[in-house]
Formats: structure tokens, C-alpha cells, sequence
């Protein structure tokens, strides 16, 4: 009798257990990213990239913090001790982008404070060149292609040009369940050719 109320009192609980593909865990990892539209990574590094990073690096519990300028966007990463809250180390570090926004340049975007989520990693990225007008290719046409597959959670699209090939290249990312990721390797191929052509 006391397995059997065990058993039943398993069963009502699972029913109401949630399941996630990820541990709900809170890691201590902040990144601001701010756009700069048709900057060069010099501009982007001196402009945005040196002044962010001076003014965040006064926060608390900081143990590391690493940066990457690119063409239009600046990311600057700040890694904290596990057990440190990551909310209030968020409220300040956009405290601190606040006090430098009148020096940063008018036309650059406003900085986004982000918090790191595993869930968001891409479980595959295809990378591929269009061969006809790279504007003919862009998000909303990969979104159409994208909602076709229900189990695709989550798309980004990256676009890079490369002047000594003079065409672009596009990264698209997805996420899908792992358990789904070979019984529906056929689909996956389709959607390729799909935004292939």
C-alpha cells in the first residue's frame, strides 16, 4: 500500500513537471552589443567599442571582460563569478553605458545590455552564397521557408560581405530539439535547397 501511494503521488507529479531542453540556470555572463551603422571596425573599436568598455569595467564582481569590433557592431562581454546576481549587475552596468551615452556617436545605435542563455545556442548553422543579387535573398524569405518546419524554434540571419570576393555571405542559425534532429534530416536538407535557390 505505501509503494502504491508512492507510485501515485510520482504520477501526479509528473504530470506538472516541467521540461525544458536546457537546466533552468543563470549564468553570469552579460554582453553589450551596440550597432554602428556602416562604421569600420577602427571607428567602431575607437567610437563605441574603448569608451563601453572603460565605463563598464568599474562594476562590481567583474572577473573578466573581452570585446570584438566588427564592420557596424560592437560586442563587449562581461564575465562574473558563479553566485553573483546577474540582475543587479545588469541594472549597473546600464547605469554605467548611461553616464557615457552623450559621448558616444549620434547615429550609433542604442547599447543592449544581454544576458547569456544556452537555450539560444544554435543547434546547426548553414552557411551558403547566393549566387544571384544578395537582396533577393534576406530574413523575411528564410522566415517564410523557416515556419514551414514547426520544430525550428528560433532563426538568425548574419550577412557579411567580403570585398576581395565581392559577393555575400549568409549564416543562418536554428534551433531544433536534438531528438528531432535526425528523424527530420531530410526536411532539413529541403529547407537548404529552399533557401538555396
Amino acid at each position: 500500500m505505501f509503494y502504491l501511494l508512492l507510485i501515485l503521488l510520482g504520477l501526479i507529479s509528473l504530470k506538472d513537471l516541467e521540461v525544458n531542453l536546457l537546466p533552468d540556470m543563470e549564468f553570469p555572463r552579460l554582453t553589450v552589443i551596440t550597432n554602428f551603422q556602416n562604421a569600420a571596425p577602427e571607428e567602431v573599436e575607437n567610437l563605441i567599442t574603448k569608451p563601453l568598455t572603460e565605463a563598464v569595467g568599474t562594476v562590481k564582481g567583474i572577473e573578466k571582460i573581452s570585446s570584438e569590433s566588427m564592420e557596424g557592431v560592437s560586442f563587449v562581454t562581461l564575465q562574473f563569478g558563479w553566485g553573483n546576481k546577474i540582475d543587479y549587475s545588469a541594472m549597473e552596468v546600464r547605469e554605467k553605458i548611461d553616464l557615457i551615452r552623450g559621448i558616444l556617436p549620434e547615429d550609433a545605435g542604442k547599447p543592449i545590455v544581454t544576458k547569456f542563455d544556452p537555450s539560444q545556442s544554435a543547434i546547426q548553422e548553414i552557411v551558403f552564397s547566393p549566387w544571384i543579387n544578395p537582396g533577393h535573398t534576406n530574413s523575411e524569405d528564410l522566415s517564410k521557408e523557416k515556419s514551414k518546419v514547426i520544430w525550428i524554434a528560433w532563426t538568425e540571419l548574419h550577412s557579411h560581405r567580403f570585398q576581395e570576393v565581392l559577393k555575400k555571405k549568409f549564416s543562418l542559425k536554428w534551433i531544433l530539439l536534438p531528438c528531432m534532429h535526425i528523424k527530420y534530416q531530410s526536411k532539413i536538407y529541403k529547407v537548404q535547397l529552399k533557401v538555396r535557390i
